[in-house]
């Protein structure tokens, strides 16, 4: 496992983007709100049903999360040589091990 590097990402919500020097993550916008939900978790895990509502849609409902997740950590991982953005805990959630903040 790639060991995170521990300068800090910065997550541009408006412009769909994470940022790091001069590499760039595009979102889309259900991933943005994913990755905003998850930095305002300040190091807790957020669970799944957390996530889902983030994103406006009903737990009961939605079996699109891990997909997104999914897509949205091989983005990630294609631009850092191999770098996870997040990680599961199991029967808990997500969590980031990245450091992630909001660009001001």
């Amino acid at each position: 496992m790639t060991v995170p590097s521990k300068e800090n990402w910065k997550l541009d919500i408006s412009h769909k983007v994470l940022m790091k020097d001069d590499v760039k993550v595009i979102l889309t916008g259900i991933e943005s709100v994913l990755v905003s939900t998850l930095v305002q978790a300040d190091d807790r895990v957020v669970s799944k049903e957390e996530l889902i509502r983030s994103i406006g849609r009903e737990p009961n409902q939605y079996c699109g999360l891990g997909m997104s997740l999914s897509r949205l950590q091989d983005k990630f991982k294609k631009v850092t040589s191999g770098e996870r953005l997040f990680c599961a805990v199991r029967n808990r959630g997500y969590c980031l091990i990245q450091n992630i903040a909001h660009k001001q």
